[in-house]
């Protein structure tokens, strides 16, 4: 299974966004200039106008979920065509109910409205934290909210979605390079050029920050006769269960 990255997916939207692009149901990114009348005569009335219009001035046009599905076209040139339902079902392996938590606020992760699983109708995605230096707070998002909005940026604690997830089926979550990575939980934390106080502060970082944990021929701390003791990390390795 080809996967695209969830963090280029999330630079993407914002683009999207900042294009002013359009919502017509069912559209994954056409341009709307080259889609039949029955793309738009789907609505009535002021839905119906809204429409025309994303056809007269939109670059591209999107649903819900076609925002996933058309950068996944994009970029490998494979046509997945789902409803956010089945995107919550089948495409994330990580997800859950309620709020998303602050350890799975990452770019390109999805949130869904719905009042089950079964009758989830929304989705959509967050892109970068509010605040930088607190990615446990609120988020930027993304979403092609209905024909009446188009693409437009939102923020996820004024919108508060009631289901979560990582759509790992289609995206990588994180850069290769990258690997795991640690959130700073102290108010202000120095970083010091060895394990202990004795040794000089590096530099001091804020709660929130995120390092990348270091590389395996670092050090590792073990307990050894009630002492912190160091190991050198490329001889040990974690036990299974």
């Amino acid at each position: 299974m080809t996967k695209v990255s969830a963090k280029a997916f999330a630079a993407f939207l914002e683009e999207r966004a900042a294009k002013k692009d359009g919502y017509i149901m069912g559209a994954t990114g056409q341009a709307p200039g080259r889609l039949s009348s029955r793309w738009f005569s789907q609505y009535s009335g002021r839905q119906y106008e809204k429409a025309l219009y994303w056809r007269a001035h939109a670059e591209r046009v999107w649903d819900c979920n076609g925002l996933a599905e058309g950068y996944y076209a994009d970029k490998t040139g494979k046509r997945v065509n789902v409803r956010a339902r089945d995107n919550y079902a089948a495409w994330c392996g990580a997800k859950g109910r309620g709020l998303i938590p602050p350890e799975r606020r990452v770019p390109g992760a999805a949130v869904f409205w719905g009042t089950s699983a079964a009758k989830i109708t929304h989705v959509a995605f967050l892109t970068r934290p509010v605040d930088e230096a607190r990615p446990e707070g609120d988020w930027h998002m993304v979403e092609a909210r209905g024909v009446l909005y188009g693409v437009v940026n939102t923020r996820l604690l004024a919108r508060r979605p009631s289901w979560w997830g990582w759509m790992d089926r289609y995206f990588e979550y994180g850069d290769p390079d990258e690997g795991a990575t640690l959130t700073v939980t102290g108010s202000s934390v120095r970083l010091r050029e060895g394990p202990g106080t004795s040794y000089a502060i590096a530099e001091t970082v804020k709660k929130g920050a995120r390092l990348v944990p270091a590389v395996p021929d670092s050090w590792t701390p073990v307990l050894r006769g009630g002492r912190c003791l160091w190991i050198k990390s490329d001889y040990v390795k974690p036990d299974t269960a």
